[in-house]
């Protein structure tokens, strides 16, 4: 009831609380190209990691930022970055002694600071937000703690990721504390965003969740106009290979799979 859509059916507007959706906690979804109807709102994007960083989840973050604004909307990021430095300190410091005491230990101290901390800034705004979205676990429990409604992106297999990085061992009672956190912050998510239909699944299949929405990761319609071949420090990129000066280039980056 509180999906709007354009009148040929090809468009679906985001995601956001209104008294014209109580008790559903969203009001349209906004996609490029899409109509606004409704005045500007005040949305806050959130992770408990830092930002920006280099990683997919730092440019999903950037660009639907860019792409919200674009459409009227005010936006803010809060991340591990907003942190005060002793709050940093306090986060990292003690997880390498924890994890020579019982291996896995200092990613659960980390992730329950970063929880706290984050619900702290995620407090400071509630008076201010129309919109949260949340893009990792720990900032939807600190979003619960806040007892903020939230979307909630979701980017990959967050529990799955800390075994592949060797930060914990599974069929352990920290790998299932952390498959209960995420499992936790999907299911209490007002809606759930997925960047492919893998994870989409992996969402209905962890948390029984079935308010679920694909859509891909952005790309930035900015980039072709650039300075071509000009990398961030302005300086043109050494091509490693023959091709003529005004080609176009194109590159595919490819990660490991679950």
């Amino acid at each position: 009831p509180c999906a709007r859509f354009n009148e040929d059916k090809s468009e679906k507007y985001i995601i956001g609380t209104a008294p014209a959706c109580a008790g559903h906690g969203l009001r349209v979804t906004l996609v490029p190209g899409s109509p606004r109807e409704e005045p500007g709102l005040n949305i806050l994007l959130a992770t408990a990691y830092k930002y920006p960083h280099l990683g997919g989840l730092s440019t999903h973050m950037t660009l639907l930022a860019k792409g919200l604004k674009a459409h009227g909307h005010e936006v803010r990021i809060r991340s591990f970055s907003d942190f005060t430095g002793v709050q940093q300190a306090v986060t990292r410091g003690p997880a390498w002694m924890l994890n020579r005491v019982q291996y896995g230990w200092g990613t659960l101290w980390t992730t329950v600071m970063r929880i706290r901390f984050l619900a702290r800034l995620l407090k400071a705004e509630a008076e201010w937000l129309d919109v949260l979205n949340v893009e990792d676990p720990m900032a939807a429990v600190a979003a619960q703690r806040v007892g903020l409604p939230y979307v909630y992106t979701v980017h990959g297999y967050a529990t799955d990721e800390h075994i592949a990085a060797g930060r914990i061992r599974p069929h352990t009672r920290t790998h299932r504390w952390h498959l209960d956190l995420e499992r936790r912050a999907l299911g209490g998510a007002v809606h759930v965003v997925a960047v492919d239909s893998r994870i989409r699944r992996h969402v209905e299949q962890l948390a029984g969740h079935r308010r679920v929405t694909v859509i891909p990761n952005f790309v930035d319609s900015d980039w072709p106009s650039r300075s071509r071949g000009a990398g961030p420090s302005g300086r043109r990129l050494r091509h490693p290979l023959p091709a003529p000066a005004d080609a176009e280039e194109w590159g595919a980056l490819r990660g490991p799979g679950p």
